[in-house]
């Protein structure tokens, strides 16, 4: 979900505003119009680039100029799309992207309804359901996406581990006794590659898990979101707490607190690391550092029921919204629409963008080998929801991803840190 952009030693430099404008590109009669901009405000930095080479074509296309503004990484994307309303009707984006139930709610008064649109007919099963109120679509997925523990095959394969028989905790623990042993045979710095600073990373997607495997895990987060969900007794928590202790003691301890994303993956593709939790997004980085290694994706294992350790969170992680009072409304539905139907628009995604189609329509076909592990693990329906998107903006990022550090310094126990995470509600 974030973008590399530069790399020094062992640490890479993660640019946390990206803008772009797509170029003016020849127009003629045949053009929908020569003097309209839509304005895209979106938070995948890592597609940054690739985006905006799409909005060139785009304007080529169509003379539309499309400007693409991305903000991620170290920056807050919910106080920056706030920042950008509030500057006057002229600066509103006309496209923005919103994380799932939790931001259409606080969007409700800006968000489209696109029911009506082409695309829906086509939009895999399921993936409309947290941005459909009352009847009304109010966003178009971005992509199917999973995330777990990525691992380097030839160091796991050096180490004597069989990566595809890990689906318990015990098994994912033993392999990290194991890597640990040999770190200076294979030339580790920590088995893992994690982080307690980007809290996205820890708040969203390590926090996810322990929801996700409930089961009701919708109910779980409403009850939780209500104050009458047990924490603190919850089995599945408990066991959560035992991975999540796993992954700082074996990541680096207190100085997580210092590792961005860029660090983070710029590690794993140095070899300093063998594990990292992260998603097929992280494909076109890990590609433009020059990795030389194949990768594949272990479960976020709890405990030593496969059933429960043995699948990854795969879903929709953001959704394209079009703003209701944009002028440019029509042209910026125009623009949706042409990005998963056409073949420049299916090939920029797949291809440049490193994404897994949540649509049916799709003729591109990627040969990524992280979204064909995720493919794998969606065939095997051996997936979890992201249940993560319905918490009220900002919680899970503002509010839960700062106990991890606190735990990761030893300044909190286990079961202080479920304490911690449990007074965090009721939500009013």
């Amino acid at each position: 979900m974030k973008k590399i952009l530069g790399m020094s030693t062992a640490a890479l430099v993660l640019s946390t505003l990206l803008v772009g404008c797509g170029s003016t590109g020849d127009s003629n009669s045949e053009q929908i119009t020569s003097n309209k901009t839509l304005k895209v405000f979106q938070l995948k930095v890592e597609i940054n680039d690739a985006l905006v080479q799409l909005a060139k074509e785009y304007e080529a296309e169509t003379g539309i100029k499309v400007e693409i503004t991305s903000v991620g990484g170290g920056a807050d994307y919910g106080a920056a799309l706030k920042a950008e309303f509030s500057k006057g009707a002229d600066a509103e984006p006309d496209i923005f992207m919103v994380n799932g139930a939790g931001d259409i709610a606080t969007w409700a008064h800006k968000v489209d309804d696109l029911a009506s649109e082409a695309w829906v007919s086509d939009a895999v099963n399921g993936t409309l359901d947290a941005v459909t109120v009352d009847g009304k679509i109010q966003g178009m997925p971005v992509a199917t996406e999973g995330y777990g523990l990525i691992y380097n095959k030839e160091l796991f394969e050096s180490a004597g581990i069989d990566a595809e028989a890990i689906d318990t905790y015990s098994e994912l623990e033993a392999a990290f006794k194991v890597l640990d042993s040999k770190k200076t045979e294979l030339g580790l710095d920590n088995v893992v590659s994690y982080t307690t600073k980007e809290t996205w990373v820890t708040g969203n997607h390590t926090f996810n898990i322990p929801f996700a495997v409930q089961d009701n895990p919708v109910e779980a987060v409403s009850t939780y979101i209500a104050g009458d969900f047990d924490i603190v007794g919850n089995q599945l928590f408990q066991d959560w707490t035992n991975l999540v202790e796993l992954l700082i003691s074996y990541g680096g301890g207190a100085t997580l607190e210092t590792v961005d994303y860029s660090t983070q993956v710029g590690n794993f593709v140095l070899g300093k690391t063998a594990v990292m939790q992260q998603g097929n997004w992280t494909a076109g980085d890990m590609k433009d550092l020059g990795i030389d290694f194949e990768v594949g994706i272990l479960p976020l294992a709890i405990n030593e029921d496969s059933g429960v350790s043995g699948s990854i969170p795969v879903g929709v992680p953001m959704y394209w919204s079009v703003n209701k009072d944009s002028s440019e409304n029509t042209e910026a539905r125009a623009f949706l629409d042409w990005m998963v139907t056409s073949d420049t628009g299916q090939k920029a995604l797949v291809n440049d963008m490193n994404m897994i189609p949540a649509f049916t329509n799709f003729s591109v076909t990627s040969d990524d080998e992280l979204a064909s592990a995720v493919s794998k693990y969606n065939n095997d329906g051996k997936t979890l929801p992201w249940v993560f998107t319905m918490f009220p903006d900002g919680f899970t990022m503002e509010k839960v991803g700062p106990i991890f550090a606190k735990l990761a310094k030893g300044e909190i126990t286990k079961t202080q840190m479920l304490e911690e995470i449990q007074a965090l509600t009721p939500l009013n």
